[in-house]
């Protein structure tokens, strides 16, 4: 029984946010059917109270909601991976985008891993069943059922705001409000703004001269580059520009690359030379990405940046 709470501890910790309280309510309080075959358990009590006090849902405790659940669901001894997979469309806030499944997570829509998804999906399953572990080919046939499910809602991009951490951007009154359920920003930043930040028109101090000195002191280059960067940090495609960067060693290129990565979240980026895009299909690998940089350009002629500029 330890385990199973521990596993509960370990799945609020991890996506507290990405569970339906009102999906979850629904089936732990449904008509209970005749299931003779479960026997209330003090251990599974133990585990619902629980869950009940940590998510402040409002439904009485010192109830086994295991039956409750198998008459939901229509469970006769196993569930199955539909089943399965239909239970955790009911318990988690997840939606899919460009083929990619998300989850509602404390910062905002996160992009989800098959192998992270399992792993959340393993625990939920644990700790509501209690006595049903589910094996890895279970897992992974209800995460590609997840994918192609049309019970799975597609997310649809708001071009408004800008995704930061536990808060938004509102690009439209220029303040930060707090994420929202059924607001998927297109741009999505790997950095944390907070409700009392104050968006201002003045370029900080370090990042100026910084800028300054990779656009070796000149002050219309180094508009230009922050100008890039900027429309980088946005919705904006129409602005956007390929950069090559050359020059001497040790002169602030790789330092520029490590900045514009860091304000993207890491499975957001690609790292691929010109060379490693020539193959019919590795321009597959770009989608969905919202940043292509590269410490090598990697071109053996030009036809392969024509190929890449179509």
């Amino acid at each position: 029984m330890n385990h199973i709470l521990q596993m509960l501890t370990k799945l609020l910790s991890e996506a507290k946010e990405a569970i339906d309280r009102e999906g979850l309510i629904a089936i732990l309080t449904g008509s209970v059917g005749n299931n003779d075959e479960i026997d209330e358990s003090g251990q599974a009590i133990t585990v619902f109270n629980e869950l009940i006090d940590k998510l402040k849902l409002n439904i009485p405790k010192d109830v086994d909601y295991r039956a409750n659940i198998h008459s939901y669901f229509s469970i006769q001894k196993k569930p199955n991976d539909t089943i399965l997979m239909d239970m955790m469309i009911n318990v988690f806030h997840v939606k899919r985008f460009a083929s990619e499944l998300f989850i509602f997570k404390d910062k905002g829509w996160q992009k989800v891993n098959e192998d992270e998804l399992q792993g959340l999906i393993s625990k939920m399953i644990q700790v509501l069943l209690v006595d049903y572990k589910p094996s890895l080919s279970i897992l992974k046939s209800i995460v590609d059922g997840l994918q192609k499910s049309t019970d799975v809602e597609e997310l649809v991009e708001d071009k408004q705001y800008i995704g930061c951490g536990p808060n938004m951007f509102n690009l439209n009154t220029f303040k930060v409000v707090k994420n929202n359920l059924n607001i998927f920003p297109k741009t999505r930043l790997n950095l944390d703004l907070d409700m009392n930040d104050v968006v201002s028109d003045k370029i900080p101090p370090h990042f100026d001269n910084f800028m300054l000195q990779l656009a070796n002191f000149n002050h219309e280059l180094q508009c230009f580059i922050i100008q890039h960067t900027s429309v980088l940090l946005t919705a904006d495609t129409k602005l956007r520009r390929g950069l090559i960067l050359y020059g001497s060693a040790k002169n602030g290129k790789s330092v520029y690359l490590k900045l514009l990565k860091s304000f993207f979240y890491s499975n957001d980026v690609v790292s691929k030379t010109l060379n490693e895009l020539e193959g019919r299909f590795d321009k597959e690998s770009l989608i969905g990405k919202r940043l292509m940089a590269s410490d090598e350009i990697g071109y053996r002629n030009r036809m392969v940046i024509k190929r890449f500029n179509h």
